[in-house]
């Protein structure tokens, strides 16, 4: 008896072992087409979810000494998000990069004669309140060349601040290296401008700009907040965030031991 049921579990087990076997390969399969089909918003040279990985790609670029790293501020250093239990209910400005003080250094120590500086589509004063703001959070701003932000009488894109900061301070950096959350800002910003450029969507920051603004507009999701009449904007920006989380999903499945 004892024989016989050890002869029937051996059995159970190995039909586990094959439907596992199966399960995994097919999901694996779909991974492996999840992967090769990833495509990139146009414009767009690199997609990051952390900032260790701009480092990452900077290492090979530390022989480049007249290199302009330039970062939007919002959805990629900081963000408002509202507090409904402060009394003034004013939206609370929050840093929600904490390795973007490791690429500074990075940049500062292994490509001295590199500038860094923020792009912000607001007002100069304005764009000097965040980095105040900034500052008291901790960041220190003496590491930051400068910022560009809109004069009066002008209204442009982040990509016409950026051009027309070069041109008036006639510069002409041999590579420009931009990130910022918006494929279609990136990709404005790399037909504009002649010189070499990198522009680089941070992922992570997608999700959470989104989130502030829907709640800051009243919407209980950032799904509802797309679906809103006049948002297509925002609706792109949300799929390509969840394809780029995909296709991260599908490459940790391929080099897992499962």
């Amino acid at each position: 008896m004892t024989q016989q049921v050890i002869e029937l579990f051996s059995k159970h087990l190995d039909t586990k072992k094959a439907a596992r076997l199966k399960r995994v390969t097919q999901a694996k399969l779909e991974a492996q087409a999840v992967v090769c089909t990833h495509q990139r918003p146009t414009g767009v040279d690199l997609q990051v979810s952390d900032l260790l990985e701009v480092v990452e790609f900077l290492k090979s670029k530390t022989e480049e000494s007249d290199l302009f790293l330039i970062t939007s501020i919002d959805g990629v250093i900081a963000n408002h998000r509202h507090e409904p239990l402060l009394p003034t209910n004013k939206p609370r400005l929050y840093l929600m990069q904490s390795h973007f003080a490791e690429l500074v250094q990075f940049v500062k120590t292994h490509i001295p004669s590199a500038k860094i500086f923020f792009v912000s589509q607001v007002s100069h004063e304005k764009i000097q309140t965040k980095l105040n703001e900034m500052e008291s959070l901790g960041l220190d701003n003496t590491l930051i060349n400068g910022t560009l932000s809109m004069k009066e009488g002008f209204i442009g894109s982040k990509s016409g601040i950026i051009e027309r900061f070069l041109k008036q301070t006639k510069q002409t950096p041999s590579h420009l290296v931009f990130i910022d959350i918006q494929s279609d800002s990136l990709k404005k910003t790399k037909d504009r401008l002649s010189m070499k450029t990198t522009c680089i969507q941070f992922m992570e920051g997608i999700e959470d700009k989104l989130e502030c603004n829907a709640f800051h507009q009243g919407y209980s999701s950032v799904d509802k907040y797309a679906a809103s009449d006049g948002q297509e904007r925002i609706l792109k920006q949300l799929d390509e965030y969840r394809r780029y989380k995909y296709y991260q999903t599908a490459k940790a499945l391929l080099a897992s031991d499962l």
